[in-house]
C-alpha cells in the first residue's frame, strides 16, 4: 500500500460530512468539559447553585447539539438530492447522445444510398455493378458499427448509474448486442445468434483493441440457448434470471465457458412488429457474475433497467428498419437498370434485323 493511496484515503475521510460531524461533536464536548471545570473553579460556586449553573450549561450544549444535528441532516439531504439530480442529468445527457448518434448514422446511410443510386446508372457491366454494391455494403456496416458501439457504451454507463443508485456493488457488468441470422424456411431452433458489439470495458478485458468492439465469429443456435429461445418462442419482452446455475439442466447455453463470465442475465429482443408477426433482428444482453446473489434484474416491464435496455434495442431496431429500406431501394433500382439494359439490347437487335 503506497503513500499516495493512504493520503487519498485520508483526504476522502476528512472531506466527508460524517467525519466533520464527529469532529465537531468531539470539539464541543471537550469545550464543554473545559468550560465547566473553569467555571466551577473560578466562581467557587458549589451546592445547589453550582448544580443549577452546570444544568444551564448542559442545556445550552444540548440545544447547540440539536441545531448541529438538524443542520447536518439538512446538509446530508441536500447532498443526496444533488447526487440524484446529477444522475438524472447524466441519464438525460446519455440518452440524448444515443439519439444524436442514431440520427447521424441514419443521415450517413441516406447519403450513402444517394451516392449508390447515382453511381449505379453509369456502371456498364453486371459484374462491376455487383462489386460496387458489395463494396458499399461494407461502408453501411461501418456506419452501423460506429453508431452501435457508441450506443452500447452509453447504455452501459446508464446501467452502472442504475446499480449505483440502487446501492448495488456490481463490478463485472457486460453488455452485448447480438444479431439473429435466420431463414424463413429454417426451424426456429436452427436460427443463429452472433455477438456483434460489446461494451468497451468488457471488450478490453478480452485483450482486443478493435475500435468497434466486434466479437469473434462464433455463432450459436437459438435452440441451444434458453434465453433467446424463450424470448422468440413466447414473444416475450425479456428473459431475466439472477442465478442461472440454480436452474440446473433447465437452463441451456451453448457457450462452453459461460459460467466463468456470468450467472445473472437480462435479455431484451431487438425486434419490430410486422403485420401479425414479429421480425427479430437480434438481442441486447446485460449480464454479470452476481457473486453476491443480488436481485439485479426484474421481470417487470416498468423496471427502470428494463426501460434502459429496451431503449437501446429500439434504437438498433430503427437502424435495421431503415437499413432494410435502403437495401430494398438499391435492389429495386438494380432490377430497373437491368431491365432497361435488356430492353435496350432487344431494341438494338430488332433495329439490326430491320436493316
Amino acid at each position: 500500500m503506497d503513500n499516495k493511496y493512504v493520503n487519498d484515503s485520508i483526504r476522502k475521510v476528512v472531506s466527508s460530512h460524517k467525519f466533520n460531524l464527529i469532529a465537531g461533536l468531539a470539539s464541543i464536548i471537550a469545550l464543554l468539559g473545559w468550560a465547566l471545570e473553569k467555571f466551577v473553579s473560578w466562581s467557587g460556586i458549589n451546592g445547589v447553585v453550582g448544580w443549577m449553573a452546570t444544568a444551564v450549561i448542559l442545556l445550552v450544549f444540548l440545544m447547540t447539539l440539536m441545531v448541529l444535528v438538524v443542520f447536518a441532516r439538512k446538509h446530508y439531504m441536500l447532498e443526496e438530492e444533488k447526487g440524484k439530480n446529477s444522475q438524472l442529468l447524466e441519464h438525460q445527457h446519455l440518452n440524448l447522445q444515443t439519439l444524436y448518434h442514431l440520427r447521424t448514422a441514419l443521415d450517413r446511410l441516406q447519403n450513402l444510398e444517394k451516392e449508390v443510386l447515382n453511381k449505379m446508372a453509369s456502371i456498364n457491366s453486371k459484374e462491376a455493378l455487383e462489386t460496387y454494391i458489395e463494396s458499399k455494403e461494407k461502408d453501411a456496416a461501418g456506419i452501423f458499427k460506429k453508431f452501435s458501439t457508441k450506443a452500447v457504451n452509453n447504455t452501459y454507463k446508464l446501467a452502472r448509474i442504475y446499480f449505483i443508485a440502487k446501492g448495488m456493488d456490481v463490478q463485472d457488468l457486460r453488455l452485448t448486442v447480438k444479431a439473429v441470422i435466420s431463414d424463413d424456411k429454417q426451424n426456429l431452433d436452427n436460427w443463429l445468434v452472433k455477438t456483434v458489439v460489446r461494451d468497451s470495458d468488457s471488450w478490453q478485458k478480452l485483450d482486443n483493441d478493435d475500435n468497434h468492439q466486434v466479437s469473434s465469429k462464433t455463432d450459436h443456435k437459438i435452440g441451444d440457448n434458453t434465453d433467446f429461445h424463450h424470448v422468440i418462442d413466447n414473444k416475450a419482452i425479456m428473459y431475466c434470471c439472477n442465478d442461472l446455475q440454480k436452474k440446473g439442466a433447465s437452463y441451456k447455453n451453448s457457450s462452453a465457458s459461460w459460467r466463468e463470465h456470468y450467472n445473472a442475465t437480462q435479455v431484451v429482443p431487438v425486434a419490430t412488429q410486422y403485420k401479425d408477426s414479429w421480425l427479430y433482428f437480434g438481442f441486447v444482453a446485460l449480464d454479470s457474475l452476481n457473486k453476491n446473489k443480488q436481485e439485479m434484474f426484474s421481470d417487470s416491464k416498468d423496471n427502470e433497467l428494463y426501460q434502459i435496455l429496451k431503449s437501446l434495442a429500439e434504437s438498433i431496431a430503427i437502424w435495421h428498419i431503415v437499413y432494410n429500406g435502403y437495401i430494398n431501394n438499391i435492389f429495386k433500382e438494380y432490377e430497373l437498370i437491368q431491365n432497361a439494359k435488356e430492353v435496350s439490347i432487344e431494341n438494338e437487335q430488332v433495329s439490326e434485323e430491320n436493316k
